[in-house]
């Protein structure tokens, strides 16, 4: 299939990375799939050249020859408006000798692959999950077996080009005879003609049916992390193998705790006397009531690590730590009582000199507050 420049197709630049190129062929591939836009010749085209331009840059070796030739046949030929391989420049110039080209063009083709975003909360993402999950997807017709034709027809043998996909157009030249080959535009460049269309899948050869799909979630997954279902994509063509299924999963915000990597983060908030004398307090992780060994002295923003009682990693299962930040609570509003208290211990670290004699900021602050 003869088609234009394979970045501006795909609409990357020639620097494109293989992930890069691999993601706006899926975008590009989902918006112009024959099953979304049924009976539209254009958008069919268009897939067509989409995915001519990611077979060539998705391919190193053909990536290499088009940027060096502009080709994936060789050195390209791009004087007066051709462009063409060794083998077209040689019919150009000596004609084909043996006429039409006899390979026939291979109708078969690959299943895109799909991907499936699934929302779990961070509890799911501790312990791993086992999910059923629905999803469209293309699958062979069973009406026709992937054939397209009507039971009891098949396809036949496209009379325009012979089955070979390619129609040959020979004229004279000032070199002789020259030669030219264009894809047929009577069977598509399939090289078939399908006269009884199958009534179920109109000669598409597949319908696009619900599937489901249980989906086991390790424990200790990350937001983004794909799960790679090999064969649960949009079925081929012909001996075309199936895409795959890639289910994306995305983690929902808790609203107590923070994750980085398998750390969990949380905030808790303690008296000033238990800042100062330190304290034990229990203390809810994600999944149980752990002891919060407060040591006497604590300031805020100081951090408490609690070992095993964070996230597990994929990979070795162990658990990273919750780590506690701490808040000191300072009451706006103190009773009698309580501010004589403070004044007491502020006297007893020797800061001031008599309350009666010289207010301490203390006792000012609280006076203003009355």
């Amino acid at each position: 299939m003869a088609i234009g420049n394979p970045y501006e197709i795909l609409g990357v630049s020639t620097s494109a990375s293989a992930s890069e190129i691999k993601s706006a062929y899926r975008k590009l591939a989902r918006q112009y799939h024959p099953d979304v836009n049924p009976n539209n010749p254009e958008a069919e085209e268009k897939f067509k050249q989409i995915s001519e331009a990611y077979s060539i840059l998705s391919d190193e070796e053909k990536r290499a020859r088009y940027d060096r030739f502009g080709s994936v046949d060789g050195a390209g030929f791009e004087s007066g408006g051709m462009a063409g391989g060794i083998e077209d420049i040689f019919n150009m110039f000596f004609g084909n000798m043996g006429g039409a080209s006899s390979a026939r063009v291979s109708n078969d083709k690959h299943g895109a692959d799909i991907r499936f975003d699934m929302k779990i909360n961070l509890k799911e993402a501790s312990t791993g999950i086992a999910r059923k999950i629905k999803f469209n997807h293309a699958v062979t017709c069973k009406e026709c077996n992937g054939k397209g034709a009507e039971s009891g027809t098949k396809p036949e043998t496209c009379s325009q080009c012979n089955g070979t996909g390619a129609v040959t157009h020979t004229q004279r030249s000032p070199f002789g005879m020259m030669s030219t080959s264009a894809p047929c535009a009577a069977c598509g460049a399939s090289g078939t003609i399908i006269k009884n269309k199958c009534k179920t899948c109109k000669g598409k050869m597949r319908v696009v049916e619900e599937s489901e799909l249980e989906i086991n979630i390790p424990a200790g997954i990350e937001t983004g992390s794909a799960l790679h279902y090999p064969g649960n994509g949009d079925a081929g063509i012909g001996r075309g193998n199936a895409g795959d299924l890639y289910v994306v999963v995305e983690i929902d915000p808790h609203p107590e705790f923070e994750r980085e990597g398998s750390n969990l983060h949380a905030r808790a908030v303690i008296s000033y006397p238990d800042a100062v004398l330190g304290t034990t307090l229990k203390f809810q992780g994600l999944h149980q009531v752990v002891d919060l060994k407060v040591p006497a002295g604590t300031r805020p923003g100081s951090r408490i690590s609690i070992a095993g009682e964070g996230m597990p990693t994929v990979r070795n299962k162990t658990k990273g730590a919750l780590i506690v930040h701490i808040d000191i609570d300072v009451p706006s509003k103190l009773t009698k009582e309580q501010k004589d208290l403070m004044l007491q211990l502020q006297e007893s670290f020797g800061d001031i000199k008599a309350a009666d004699d010289n207010p301490s900021f203390f006792e000012g602050l609280f006076k203003k507050k009355k």
